[in-house]
């Protein structure tokens, strides 16, 4: 061992290279295994999760929804013996609730109806209480461990205490422990249906049996297995008008996380299964450059190395001691490996989580995983350099040990091209994937969306708050910072689907789904919307509140004939006419297809309030406005969120998808410069001789340089044609997530070809230009 760590020190060059690649390959492999485990892993902690399915939806525009009408959890419960039992959840969303509790006050995202039988099918944990009571009354409510600290602090028990959700008293009757970050429902404030149905009017809205309102779950009996008989009977069970239009299937709770293609749904953690999947396998790209790096870094020394065995071979050492020593050697750098690798986890995996915005758990099982991925690595990286050094053979003569062959060149060479199209296949794909994140930025950037502010609004029925919202919208459109105010709705995946327009023409059997989106006056100019036909909303015109506004999708979903303009629509009691149609503008996630909308002009459909300041001090703005709010409604919280964070937000996602896919790239690109120095160290070894004679024979240092380089020129031309190709292919399958995509040009490869150019470059052209200027008549000297 004495005589390994003085051979680690002699070869510091290598061995540090060698050290620092292992540890930063294992720590990066490490992070991105826990990531997509953590992906696949979603939802399985459930004990029955094998007889959990969620009833999906697909229309005839080949459009995919999690929800159903309320009614068919009732005949599905009753009808089918397959079924163990069936439940409802329905996300709040739009109009959030207001939570008081003592003074303080809050509004709340994560908030859903459900009904007696979701705690039947789904595990939860209760920490206090339980579902019995919850599901007696009405004015129940049920949190997180999380949520019951913040409303009645950390060593309270909420039990049979009350809080306030907006203005309506509501008794704790469980507490939960906090969902699991491999859940996909995050909600953590459960109301019973029965209070929803308190009011009249969603009370009736969800008794129709053909307006999807809820995501039902449900639970099949042991032994009943998912098939298409299954499917149909289960659409068997909707009514006519829902039939007509809608096809049921059920879709496995394993694979509600990453399904794709859902445009409403109440599932708060969504993921993708092809991400996961590409994750999974950058990991073990970089895992095998790793391994190859070390290889070409291992043998790069290896004249010297060959010397010291084949004198060993010499005193009469066998193979087995030569194996043992080489064992002892490696050992050095796998125990510095893991400690390293270890520190380098310890401090990245924090920036790693805040990064992807993700928490990711590890336990023992991690622990032993990383660990397994250690000694998988270590064995790929280190048999073949022991096995091909413990081979050679012992020499009288070990001046001729430049005879021995270690190790095919073209081998070698096949190996750096495998990292060369490893990381132009990444660069490639980066490139292109940074450039759609960047047009969807601009798409939204024409909005001037950085200067926009959503102000959430109470949602109040009546006069007088109709009077508060229209008092507040003069107060904020007064302050000279403010340069428009719209009373209205986000375009930035705000919607809400309804069934219920009538208009001339309309099929009395089809299932029209529509998107409703409340605006007013100032909306086209805040959004700078294009008129195709007609006229915008105007101020003061009063029969405008009744009328609408549609896009071009619309006008085919909805099927009229022209003249479109002047048709007649009832909507929720409202008798008006098409007075314009707008260009269809991307207000859901751009990976939709633009959806049919229609625009009112209601301000009691409206509690948003949507403000374009001045570049500067939009901070100082909303303080401007806080006092205002407070003014008009003392007993809210004073909320806003910048449509930029919205944005952000909502493309998450996607944004974590470059991200990591610029890590891997970076990776790839350091561990390829590495792997490329490592076979130049090689090759010039090889041929310190020859360089120097041709030297003395009269070539230039630039005609060894251009000698030098040729083979790395060829490798990197080969490693081009084989990765363009498949990074081509596998662009085009990404951008087919995304409805508005740009379109791959021939930039993106070229800039990626000269980025991995110079790379090569600045990775080989210091020690071959090294090796071309060395002194030719020293190395012929010291040559033994």
């Amino acid at each position: 061992m004495k005589t390994a760590w003085r051979l680690f020190f002699r070869n510091k060059q290598v061995n540090y290279i060698n050290l620092l690649g292992l540890s930063l390959g294992l720590s990066m492999v490490f992070m991105l295994f826990c990531w997509s485990l953590n992906e696949w892993s979603f939802d399985q902690y459930h004990q029955d999760t094998n007889r959990i399915f969620r009833l999906t939806a697909e229309n005839k525009e080949k459009e995919i929804i999690d929800r159903q009408p309320l009614p068919l959890r009732d005949k599905l419960i009753h009808n089918m013996d397959e079924i163990e039992t069936a439940t409802a959840i329905r996300g709040i969303t739009g109009i959030l609730p207001t939570i008081k509790s003592g003074d303080k006050l809050w509004k709340e995202k994560q908030v859903a109806y459900i009904d007696e039988n979701w705690f039947k099918v789904f595990d939860y944990q209760f920490i206090a209480g339980g579902f019995e009571s919850f599901n007696k009354q009405p004015h129940s409510v049920i949190l997180t461990e999380d949520k019951a600290k913040l409303y009645f602090g950390p060593n309270t028990n909420p039990i049979g205490k009350t809080i306030y959700i907006d203005s309506e008293p509501y008794a704790v009757q469980a507490v939960l422990k906090n969902n699991p970050s491999n859940s996909s429902f995050q909600f953590q404030i459960f109301l019973p249906i029965a209070a929803r149905h308190l009011h009249t009017f969603w009370k009736e809205r969800d008794q129709y049996d053909f307006i999807p309102s809820y995501s039902i779950f449900i639970k099949l009996k042991q032994g009943i297995i998912q098939n298409e008989g299954l499917n149909q009977a289960i659409q068997n069970q909707g009514s006519d008008q829902w039939k007509a239009s809608y096809k049921n299937y059920l879709t496995p709770l394993s694979q509600i996380h990453t399904e794709k293609g859902i445009t409403t749904s109440d599932i708060t953690n969504r993921g993708n299964k092809n991400l996961a999947n590409a994750i999974f396998i950058l990991a073990v790209l970089i895992m095998l450059l790793v391994a190859i790096n070390y290889i070409n870094l291992s043998t790069a020394k290896s004249f010297s190395a060959a010397k010291g065995i084949a004198l060993r071979k010499v005193i009469g050492a066998s193979r087995i001691h030569i194996i043992k020593h080489l064992i002892s050697e490696a050992s050095i750098i796998a125990t510095l490996c893991l400690v390293l690798a270890s520190l380098l986890t310890f401090f990245l995996l924090p920036l790693f989580q805040d990064l992807l915005g993700i928490t990711i758990h590890v336990g023992l099982y991690q622990v032993l995983m990383g660990i397994g991925l250690w000694i998988l690595l270590l064995f790929i990286s280190f048999t073949y350099p022991i096995l091909l050094f413990s081979a050679i053979p012992a020499l009288g003569n070990l001046k001729n040990i430049e005879k021995i062959k270690l190790g095919s060149t073209s081998k070698r060479s096949w190996l750096v091209g495998f990292q060369l199209a490893s990381a132009m296949l990444l660069i490639t794909c980066s490139i292109g994937i940074a450039q759609q994140m960047n047009y969807i930025k601009s798409s939204y950037e024409k909005y001037d969306y950085q200067q926009l502010v959503d102000i959430l609004l109470p949602f109040y029925s009546g006069e007088s708050s109709l009077q508060k919202k229209q008092l507040f919208l003069e107060k904020v459109s007064a302050l000279p910072e403010v340069q428009i105010a719209s009373l209205s709705s986000t375009i930035i995946d705000e919607y809400n689907e309804d069934n219920s327009l009538k208009w001339t023409g309309k099929s009395d059997t089809a299932n029209y789904q529509l998107n409703i989106l409340p605006v007013d006056e100032a909306f086209q100019a805040l959004y700078e919307l294009q008129i195709q036909e007609g006229r915008w909303f105007e101020d003061n015109r009063k029969t405008d509140q009744a009328n609408f506004i549609i896009n071009e999708t619309a006008v085919n979903r909805m099927e009229l004939k022209q003249p479109i303009l002047g048709t007649k629509i009832n909507y929720d009691g409202r008798e008006g006419q098409i007075i314009a149609v707008v260009k269809d503008f991307p207000f859901q996630k751009m990976q939709h297809k633009i959806q049919p909308l229609v625009l009112i002009n209601d301000p009691n459909y409206s509690n948003t309030i949507i403000i374009r300041t001045n570049q500067t001090g939009l901070q100082e703005t909303m303080e401007k406005l806080n006092p205002i709010y407070e003014e008009l409604y003392p007993e809210e919280p004073f909320q806003y969120q910048f449509i930029k964070e919205q944005v952000e937000a909502v493309y998450r996602s996607d944004n974590n998808v470059m991200k990591l896919a610029w890590a891997g790239t970076i990776a790839a690109i350091l561990i390829s410069a590495l792997g490329l120095y490592g076979i130049s160290l090689f090759n010039l070894e090889q041929r310190n001789k020859e360089i120097s004679i041709r030297k003395v024979l009269g070539s230039s240092a630039w005609e060894i340089f251009q000698l030098l380089s040729k083979n790395y020129l060829i490798i990197l031309i080969f490693s081009l044609f084989v990765s363009i190709p498949i990074a081509w292919i596998l662009l085009n399958q990404w951008l087919q997530n995304f409805a508005f995509k740009i379109q791959i040009i021939y930039g993106v490869f070229i800039l990626a070809v000269v980025l991995l150019t110079v790379i090569c470059m600045l990775s080989i052209g210091f020690q071959t230009w090294r090796a071309a200027k060395a002194n030719p008549i020293k190395t012929l000297r010291n040559d033994d």
